[in-house]
């Protein structure tokens, strides 16, 4: 998550608690608490943003709760970077 001063004027408000869905075994992250999720699309990417009006927990299955501070923040995914591989792999962290 990355804090910021706004969200973007053409993201567009989503109706939706899950931040993001696991690949393997269906595990999510969920927001509970007084939040709105937008999402902006892309040619190339779709990024979500949050507006977190009060403290919001970000729960998982198989980790403890984190808890969001009130404000405006962008959803970054975390990647995995192989610096010294032969072909410098980059992909995305599955959960």
């Amino acid at each position: 998550m990355r804090q910021m001063d706004s969200i973007p004027s053409k993201a567009k408000k989503i109706r939706n608690k899950i931040l993001a869905k696991g690949e393997k075994i269906g595990h999510h992250h969920k927001l509970v608490g007084n939040f709105q999720m937008y999402e902006l699309e892309e040619p190339e990417n779709t990024t979500r943003y949050l507006q977190i009006h009060e403290q919001t927990n970000l729960t998982h299955q198989e980790h403890n709760t984190i808890l969001l501070p009130k404000g405006m923040h962008a959803v970054v995914h975390e990647r995995k970077y192989e610096p010294f591989s032969i072909c410098r792999l980059v992909e995305p962290v599955i959960d």
